[in-house]
Parts: C-alpha cells; structure tokens; sequence
C-alpha cells in the first residue's frame, strides 16, 4: 500500500486551468479573425487573445474592466505598429519592440497587479512580431487579426467576473478575519480598486478592529494566565471563521454558524472592542449597502496621484526595464540573422521574456527548468524522429501540446519538455522542413535565450545601483510622514505642496524591492507588507485629511521612526473638535493602528534580517 502510495506521488498532478484558458481565448478569436477576413495573420489575433487576458486578469471585474479599456489601444499598437514597421525597416521594427518592452517593464512600479500587464504586453508584442505566417497580408488584416484577439479577451473577462464580480474584494476582507498572518493592507487597497462600496468598507473596518482588539486581549490575558479570557477569544475566533465563511459566500448567505456571546460585566474593554468589530462585520453582512463611500474630487485625484510614483533613475524598477530591453535587443539582434519568416523566432523570444525577471535568482528559477526540459524534451524527440514514421509526428505533436499545457504550471520542466515536440514537430510537419535541422536550431536557440537572460541581461547597468534596503525602508517611513503632515497643515490633498509630497512619498515606496543577490523569500513578504502598509495609511490620511485628531497622531506617530511602538491606539476614542465622540474617526484609528503595527513589523524583520 505505502509502495502504490510512492509511486503515485512519483507522477506530479497536472493542472488543466493553462489548456482551457488556451482554448476559450484561441478558438473564438480565430473564428472571429477569419470572419472578419484577417487571412493568414489570424494565427497572431488568437495568441494576442490569450496574451491580452493575462493582462486583463488579477482583480475584481470592476478594476479590470477599467484596466481593459485602458489597455486595449495601448495592446493594439504593441500587436500591429512593430510588425508593420519591421515590414519597412527591420532596425525600426527592433526599435519599437524595444521600447514596448521597455515601458511594459516599468509598469510594475504601479503595482503588483501590473505584474501580469506587463507580461501580457511584452509577450503580445514579441508574439506579433516573430510569428510566422503563410504568405502575404495586408496591414489592415493584421489590425483585424489583433482587434479580433482584443475583443474576445475583454470579452472573456467580463464573462469569468460575471457571476461574481466581487470575489477578489470578499475573499481579501474575509482574510483579514481568519487568516493566522492577515495582509490588511492589501484587503484595503483591493476595496478602493473595487470602488470602495460601502458595505465592504464597513466590513474591513470591522474585521480590522477586531484583530487589533482580539491580539490586544490575548496578549494580557496570557500574561495574567487569564483562562477566562482565553476562552471567550476562542469563541470569538469561531465567530470571525464562520463570519469570513460567509463573506467569501456568493450573495445572501444565511447567517448561520457561531452565535455572538454573551459577555459578562467585567470582560475587558479589549474584548469588548473586538465583540463589536465583529458585530459591524455582521450587521455589513446583513445591509450590503451597494454604494461607494463618498470621496471628493480631490481625494480622489490625491489618491491617483498616490497610486502614480515617478521613475528615479536609481530605482530598482527602472534597473530591471533597462535589463529586460537589453536581453531582448540582443535576442532579435540574434533573430535577425536567421532566414526570413523563420518559425522559431516568436518562440525564442517569447522564451527569452519569460526568463527575464527582476532578480538573479528569479530569473535562474524560470531558466532551470527550461534548461531542463529543452535538453530531455530534445533527446527525446530525436529519438522519436528515428522510431516514429513521419505520419504519426503531427498527431504527436498535438498529444504532446495538451500533455504540456496539462503540465505547465505543476511541472513546468514536463511543459517545456512538450513543447519541444510541439514546435518542432508541427513545423516539421506542416512546413516540411528537415527534421534534425530544425531541432538542431531550436535547441542553440533556447540555449542562447537562457544565456541571455541569465546573463547578458543581468550585465552591470552603470549609475543605477540602488542604496542599501535599509535606507529605502527609512526613506519610505520619512517621505510617508512628511506627506501626511504636509496635509496636516490644512491644504487640501491636491494643493501643490502635498501633492509633491505624495507623488515623493509614492516614488520612495516603489523602490522597496529587493536586491538581485537579496532574494530570500522572508524578507520578500515582509517587504510587501511594509510597502503596501505604507501605500494605505497615505490613503487613509488622504480621506482623513479634515479629521484634526487622527492627523496630529498619525503624523506625530511617524516621526518616532519605523522601529519604535506606535501611540496610536484602537481603544481610545477619537473626539471631533466640540468634544464629542466620532464614530467614524475611531473605526480609521483601528484601521490605522493594525496598518502602523504591520509596517513596523516589517521594518524590524528586515533591519534584523541585514
């Protein structure tokens, strides 16, 4: 029995989320390519599809969709002008790939939700580029073939966010609640992309209360060996379980599961505090008020600004974006010495791409089993091209695509392998070139990409060497606080002197990435949680601008330093300027308490870590 287990899990467990993508973004976009009379280019609309989508997808419909249509001219350009030009003027052609690829680079500064819009231009342009096509076509074919590929992304996206469009923002909310290590940072910046609906903020704020009075109440009652207390945390945390369960639920979930309990009169303030965050969480669950909470035109426009870091030529970002144009350069530098419309050229390309990353090591990741695959995938389908009859190839071929895609994401050294078979082989077939030259080149040339990508890409840049991390991390807490206090002083936030600050507050945060010969996976998420802290008390301070009391504490907090306790506290009330309570205040220091304690966290473990 143990043996049968052994074996089975000898064999990796594939994954057919890569294959179904493929096939709901390539079939109806080359139906809709031919219909529209894109003629032989049709082949690059149904690959732009699949690209486009992994740009579209990452977040609540509502955010994608926007991002889409934002995109979309933009993708339009990288799939048609590249192409066109190179038809002309080959080094123009390069030129424009290059620059694509450039900016496509430089997106990620935005965020991480970029991470896959980059992807998604860099491989729309290089595809359209390299892919080869049978015979000529017009130029409003290939505009055809890419507006083809576009619609049937965008489509497709509004399709999978449908029937729920606010997962992502529910499932980000519902973390903060059950999760052992919740991100609340990035629950908050996934509720403002989501267009701050009322009923979900109303909830983040509950469950963020919750933790802090909840870890509060633990502390003290370990200390004092209060059993009691521990006991009714307990209950409380099934409660927070059962309510998350039911924020992840599609629509009106019955209120079911753990009842709230019955405090006695003497329970600690803390406990108490985190019974009612848990009560806003529930009563959120039960109104499910639909509107966005009320921003002004220049908060909202302040967080824009927030949200839109400018490139420093020192930073880490621009680093890589230089990198990557280098690899790339010397790739089609490489692809223009190859005989015109040589098929492999949207393969090596794409390959050199996908290595690329913003590390050493990262990259090294993606290139190891690439490496690997090519080289067994390669042994393999030589010995296949001397046992196979030449009929059975093309069969093979397609057998070994969906085995592939099945493998890609589980055993990407499998996928790779496959492909092997899949690109020589249904060249080979359709194209009736020489079997043993074919493999010959595609196996140099996937060798030259992963020595470009690990290397050459990786050459030293002069004058862009970042400053150590922990003078980032500092200079992201100070440039952070100098901007709350800024609008501290009263201005509103897109008066010119806060908005300075905030475009320099947001410019320091995005050079919080690690080194090349830094990449350890603790540090990584300690450096996530403390750069999207940051990003979402600067929010908050954006939407709190007019609240004296919370904007005197918050920007007297900051200049304690990032390693220092915070003062602000979730259990005191917060009081308008007549003395009176304010609700709506308090809520923001539990928020901001949680956001503080996450980013000081952060700065220590990377300071200890040094």
């Amino acid at each position: 029995m143990a043996g049968g287990d052994g074996n089975r899990s000898l064999i990796p467990k594939g994954d057919p989320v890569v294959l179904l993508l493929m096939i709901a973004a390539i079939v109806p976009s080359a139906l809709l390519g031919a219909a529209l009379g894109a003629g032989g280019v049709t082949v690059v609309g149904a690959l732009v599809a699949l690209f486009a989508l992994i740009a579209f997808l990452g977040g609540p419909l509502r955010s994608d969709i926007r991002l889409a249509a934002v995109l979309a001219p933009f993708l339009l350009a990288a799939g048609v002008v590249p192409r066109l030009l190179s038809e002309v003027s080959q080094p123009a052609g390069i030129a424009a790939v290059v620059a694509i690829v450039f900016v496509g680079a430089l997106l990620p500064i935005l965020g991480p939700r970029f991470d896959s819009v980059a992807q998604g231009i860099g491989m729309v342009t290089l595809f359209a580029y390299g892919a080869a096509v049978t015979g000529s076509f017009e130029p409003h074919q290939l505009v055809l073939a890419v507006i083809a590929g576009l619609i049937v992304a965008f489509a497709l996206r509004v399709l999978f966010g449908l029937g729920d469009p606010r997962k992502e923002t529910r499932a980000a909310i519902a973390g903060v609640l059950d999760r052992q290590s919740p991100m609340t940072a990035g629950a908050f910046d996934t509720w403002v992309n989501d267009g701050a609906p009322v009923w979900l903020g109303e909830a983040l704020e509950g469950a963020v209360r919750y933790r802090v009075a909840a870890q509060e109440a633990a502390s003290v009652a370990r200390v004092r060996g209060d059993a009691g207390a521990l006991a009714t945390l307990d209950v409380l945390s099934e409660r927070a379980e059962s309510l998350a369960e039911q924020m992840r639920a599609k629509g009106e979930a019955a209120r079911e599961g753990a009842p709230a309990p019955e405090l006695e009169a003497d329970t600690p303030a803390s406990i108490r505090s985190a019974e009612a965050g848990l009560d806003m969480v529930a009563a959120a669950l039960d109104h499910r008020d639909g509107q966005s909470a009320h921003l002004t035109r220049a908060q909202r426009a302040a967080i824009r600004v927030a949200r839109r870091p400018a490139v420093r030529p020192r930073s880490i970002q621009l680093r890589h974006a230089v990198r990557t144009a280098i690899g790339i350069l010397v790739m089609l530098v490489l692809a223009a010495m190859l005989r015109p419309g040589d098929p492999l050229v949207a393969t090596v390309l794409l390959a050199a791409f996908g290595i690329l990353q913003a590390s050493w090591k990262q990259s090294l990741a993606k290139a190891w089993p690439r490496l690997v695959g090519v080289l067994v995938g390669a042994a393999l389908v030589y010995v296949v091209f001397l046992t196979v009859p030449p009929g059975w190839l093309l069969p093979l071929s397609l057998v070994a695509l969906v085995v592939g895609l099945w493998y890609m994401t589980a055993a990407p050294a499998i996928g790779y392998g496959c492909m092997v078979l899949v690109t020589v082989g249904l060249n080979v077939s359709t194209r009736h070139l020489d079997p043993t030259g074919t493999l010959l080149e595609y196996t140099a040339l996937m060798m030259a990409a992963v020595l470009v990508a690990t290397v050459v890409g990786f050459a030293v840049v002069p004058a862009l060497r970042p400053l150590p991390l922990t003078a980032r991390v500092e200079r992201a807490w100070e440039a952070t606080g100098a901007a709350l206090d800024a609008m501290r002083a009263g201005d509103e936030p897109m008066e010119a002197t806060p908005a300075r600050a905030i475009r320099e507050a947001a410019a320091a945060r995005a050079e919080l990435v690690l080194d090349d010969a830094d990449e350890q996976p603790a540090k990584s998420a300690a450096l996530e949680q403390y750069r999207t802290a940051l990003a979402d008390l600067m929010i908050i301070g954006i939407r709190s601008a007019t609240k004296e009391p919370i904007m005197t504490v918050l920007a007297r907090d900051f200049r304690q330093g990032p390693y220092r306790a915070s003062e602000v506290r979730s259990d005191v009330p917060a009081r308008d300027h007549s003395g009176e309570l304010d609700p709506e205040s308090l809520d923001h220091q539990a928020l901001i308490a949680e956001l503080l304690r996450e980013a000081r966290e952060a700065a220590s473990a990377l300071r200890s870590n040094q």
